[in-house]
């Protein structure tokens, strides 16, 4: 569970369909982004792409990946200034739009507009403590870290002891915390945290200025820290994001 499928179930369930786009080895749609970035002409396109009205204001667009576009960054203005009424999502990785933003400021590269005061934000976050523990089940025990009582928190000390403990080696990510609720083994909530570990080496990879780069850190993931020292290396501190339009 991450940002599309969050971006998609909230689609579903507030409106009539969702134009789902992604710019991840897309050149179709990129090559539409590519020219005018007038909203009546991308929603033609994207209606056309997606087999849904993109324009009757009650199917959200949803520009995945827009990292991978930042043409389609840079539309997110006209579609805040020209179509309001339309709702647009647009969810990707920091790390690829500062490596864009980056590689723009090349002599020869065309600059990325960025939407400067058109667009809301929406972070991303692994779960809490509290959200962990009523995943788990304990709504009690969850509900009582919201109130004043220090006294009942701590009458029931080894309790939350033994589920911090959990917390500690779990962690935040939705499907570990899953992997474990579903078989009540720590070994298998380890094998997804493996599995996205070595998901961001391969996609931290993609950003790297040189193929020698890219396959140490595949091979060893502590070259990555090496890599943060030099310019594009400092964007591997940025998170995910959810982007919205200011006007939803």
């Amino acid at each position: 569970m991450g940002k599309t499928w969050l971006v998609l179930e909230f689609g579903h369930e507030h409106f009539d369909a969702v134009a789902h786009v992604t710019f991840l080895d897309n050149e179709v749609m990129k090559s539409v982004f590519a020219g005018s970035l007038n909203p009546a002409r991308l929603l033609t396109a994207i209606s056309a792409y997606t087999g849904t009205d993109a324009s009757n204001g009650r199917t959200l667009v949803f520009f995945d990946e827009i990292q991978e576009c930042p043409r389609a960054t840079a539309s997110l203005k006209q579609f805040c200034e020209l179509r309001p009424d339309i709702p647009v999502v647009a969810a990707g990785s920091l790390l690829g739009v500062a490596i864009s933003r980056l590689s723009s400021q090349q002599e020869d590269a065309q600059p990325i507009s960025w939407p400067v005061g058109k667009v809301d934000y929406l972070d991303m976050h692994p779960m809490t403590f509290k959200e962990f523990v009523e995943a788990l089940g304990e709504l009690r025990l969850s509900q009582l870290l919201d109130r004043d009582s220090l006294d009942l928190t701590s009458a029931l000390g080894e309790k939350y002891e033994d589920l911090l403990k959990l917390y500690l080696y779990i962690g935040g990510m939705p499907e570990a915390v899953q992997a474990y609720i579903d078989t009540s083994l720590l070994a298998e909530s380890r094998k997804v945290q493996l599995r996205l570990l070595r998901d961001y080496e391969f996609d931290f990879s993609k950003h790297v200025s040189t193929p020698v780069d890219s396959e140490r850190i595949r091979e060893n993931p502590r070259e990555s820290e090496r890599i943060r020292e030099n310019p594009r290396g400092l964007a591997l501190c940025a998170h995910a994001d959810l982007t919205r339009d200011r006007h939803q």
